[in-house]
């Protein structure tokens, strides 16, 4: 019996170190073949690479630009055009939102190449009915040039895009239109005016008036079902300043515009679906400000006064929690946000205060407020 068991195990790992050297075997001669298979692919490649090239430009011109139509859920819907400040980010272009209620377009603010990020989301310029500015600082409405060129453009108008603004903006868009009426000439000469219409280029302000209180606020528009609102902030010395409140079909959102803690803007925003707000992070400016390098001695002083005409984050959660705001959205941030690690560093605080979702906006950030339920939508469309 006994030797039975070891003429069993001797036979046995016979058997295993046969199976082990043809698993080897095997093994080498699979190694070889996928080495084969890659040597030959990037042979290929390299042969007929502009052939391939050649072959995949038209398809992938088609997909992108059939794809280009963002489709949008009935409601009110906000897109963060940009979400950035004065400060250089390259991931973030001039503050700017699309406001779209159904058949209505419009545009808040207009940041540096926030034009363009429209094309890249998937809106089309042409459909713009039209823009508020919220102040006069230039990175609010660096783009606003481009905007209305494209707008003017993309849709052949005949009619000039309505700029809507505080006590100013007269002298904001007559300034543009008269720094591109060469441009106009050019462009009107070289397409003809029955595609491009000459009328149609720059904008036409349109300006209100607010009291003088500190409550102050003007219904600027309805149309179609939608109230917009303006509202007094303070950004002072920014004067005038006002945010904004979209109103449809029982959801309303509001957008601060730039301004310090503002009790005017906290009762405008009551039990908002949801509330936009700028915000600027005092301690992560100050390491801004420390390490910024010696011969930009006027830039730290400019880093030392801004926080003075800001808000912070924190203070934005005090407005939220005291109006009831359903959700808030981040944007305008300064400074420009560090990596994803340190976010929570921007919010420090704010989730004690706040007890609604807090985001921090990013470009390309839609936003769908659905008309039969609370459960307002977030999405990334630049991802």
């Amino acid at each position: 019996m006994l030797k039975i068991k070891i003429l069993n195990f001797a036979t046995n790992k016979k058997q295993i170190i046969q199976l082990i050297q043809f698993m080897k075997i095997i093994q080498s001669k699979i190694l070889k073949i996928f080495a084969l298979i890659i040597v030959g692919s990037l042979l290929i490649l390299f042969v007929f690479k502009h052939k391939l090239i050649n072959l995949l430009t038209e398809p992938i011109v088609k997909y992108k630009l059939q794809h280009r139509n963002l489709k949008l859920e009935p409601g009110l819907n906000v897109v963060l055009i940009g979400s950035g400040s004065p400060l250089p980010d390259i991931n973030r272009v001039g503050p700017c939102f699309a406001v779209i209620a159904d058949t209505n377009f419009f545009i808040v603010d207009a940041g540096e190449a926030s034009a363009r990020n429209i094309y890249l989301i998937g809106l089309d310029p042409k459909d713009i009915d039209g823009i508020f500015i919220t102040h006069f600082h230039s990175d609010h409405i660096a783009g606003l040039a481009e905007m209305m060129l494209q707008r003017w453009i993309d849709g052949g108008h005949k009619d000039k895009l309505p700029i809507y603004g505080p006590v100013g903006i007269d002298s904001i868009v007559n300034g543009f239109n008269l720094t591109y009426q060469i441009d106009r000439r050019y462009r009107v000469a070289k397409h003809d005016s029955s595609i491009i219409p000459a009328s149609g280029d720059g904008g036409i302000p349109i300006s209100f008036a607010l009291p003088n209180s500190n409550n102050a606020d003007v219904v600027v528009l309805e149309k179609n079902g939608l109230k917009i609102t303006a509202f007094k902030v303070d950004h002072s010395p920014a004067i005038p300043a006002v945010g904004y409140k979209f109103e449809y079909k029982g959801k309303s959102i509001v957008i601060s515009g730039d301004t310090k803690y503002n009790e005017n803007l906290m009762q405008h925003s009551l039990n908002a679906d949801v509330l936009f707000h700028e915000a600027l992070n005092i301690k992560l400016l100050a390491l801004v400000e420390k390490y910024y390098p010696n011969n930009g001695n006027k830039i730290k002083q400019i880093l030392h006064d801004i926080p003075s005409y800001h808000t912070t984050p924190i203070e934005v959660a005090q407005i939220a929690q005291q109006a009831h705001v359903k959700n808030v959205v981040f944007y305008h941030m300064i400074p420009p946000l560090p990596p994803l690690f340190l976010n929570e560093t921007f919010l420090e605080g704010c989730s004690e205060i706040y007890n609604g979702p807090l985001i921090l906006g990013e470009d390309g950030l839609l936003v769908h407020v659905p008309l039969n339920s609370n459960k307002v939508e977030f999405k990334k469309l630049l991802k």
